[in-house]
């Protein structure tokens, strides 16, 4: 990962042993330098003491195995996490290249969502903070807004390891745990969806799965 070793004989090169344990339980950190993404990067030292992976300083499995139940019992059944971006970049900056920010911000948050999603090993998630519209003469920003839309955070859900559902929450929607099961209800009236909160079929799919 540093410039210098690679010019250096082998001799002062870290042990095979070493270098295996850095490409493997070090991966999203070599890949975050690798392709300069700055997101994969500050998460990676964000959650560096309770990493999934041992890391070879101090036990960093144990801590998250210790944070993961504590205030609780059992693990993680639904989980709540923000996706995408909340501000006004990059749909309020004209002079940048804002659908290609848009897609850099989306795709980086998806793939964020995604380690979190196999850190966390929740069953369940529902979407943090809502989605927003810019309403009136500046309504054309809506097309720069970097939030990916319900079907890719879907997707990302599909392909984790442990969550097995997603739920609808815009329009006023609650999700309450009924004989064991977690199940959408609460739905009211709002401009979206012909009148209705959610599209019409959304409870009884995101139910059953």
């Amino acid at each position: 990962m540093k410039s210098e070793q690679k010019k250096t004989s082998g001799l002062f090169k870290p042990s095979a042993m070493w270098q295996l344990h850095i490409d493997k339980d070090y991966k999203i950190l070599k890949e975050s330098v690798a392709t300069n993404d700055l997101n994969k990067f500050m998460f990676f030292l964000s959650n560096f003491g309770n990493w999934k992976d041992y890391l070879g300083i101090e036990n960093n499995t144990l801590i998250k195995e210790y944070s993961k139940n504590q205030g609780m019992t059992g693990n993680i059944d639904l989980a709540c996490i923000a996706v995408g971006a909340a501000s006004e970049y990059p749909q309020c900056f004209p002079d940048i290249d804002r659908q290609y920010e848009k897609t850099r911000i989306i795709d980086s948050s998806l793939n964020t969502f995604s380690d979190q999603l196999n850190i966390l090993e929740n069953k369940y998630f529902f979407p943090a903070g809502g989605t927003y519209i810019i309403p009136g003469k500046f309504s054309s920003l809506n097309d720069y807004v970097a939030q990916p839309v319900f079907e890719q955070l879907e997707s990302t859900v599909i392909s984790s390891d442990s969550c097995k559902n997603i739920y609808y929450l815009e329009g006023g929607n609650s999700v309450e745990k009924i004989d064991g099961k977690w199940l959408l209800s609460g739905a009211h009236f709002s401009p979206l969806h012909g009148g209705s909160g959610v599209a019409p079929d959304a409870f009884s799919s995101q139910n059953k799965r």
